[in-house]
């Protein structure tokens, strides 16, 4: 009996996989066909997104985001007194995670 593919499409790495570290490997799918032969040829689809750590935006410093988390950032309104304008200013970065987490030793590759 064949064994059912892990639910891990559109999940990005709970752990260091290959030599990206958690969570910078996220997982796009597989597609695969029966060969002649009997055996299968699957191909395993990934992409890439580097973690990157101590980012300054403004004033505001030392924001850490990991591969395909999400950073916003909220402006405010503030007088530029030099230059007799109103501007936009950061006031507050967020970050968010967008896929779970989820274990790639389980694609058994």
């Amino acid at each position: 009996m064949a064994r059912r593919p892990p639910r891990l499409r559109w999940h990005s790495s709970r752990r260091t996989y290959g030599r990206k570290s958690r969570p910078e490997c996220l997982f796009l799918g597989a597609a695969g066909a029966k060969r002649g032969s009997g055996d299968w040829e699957i191909t395993f689809r990934f992409a890439a997104s580097p973690n990157v750590s101590n980012l300054t935006i403004g004033a505001i410093t030392g924001i850490d985001k990991k591969g395909w988390e999400y950073l916003w950032v909220r402006y405010a309104d503030q007088v530029d007194d030099g230059a007799k304008a109103l501007v936009k200013r950061p006031v507050a970065a967020y970050i968010e995670r967008v896929y779970e987490y989820g274990d790639f030793n389980l694609l058994g590759i």
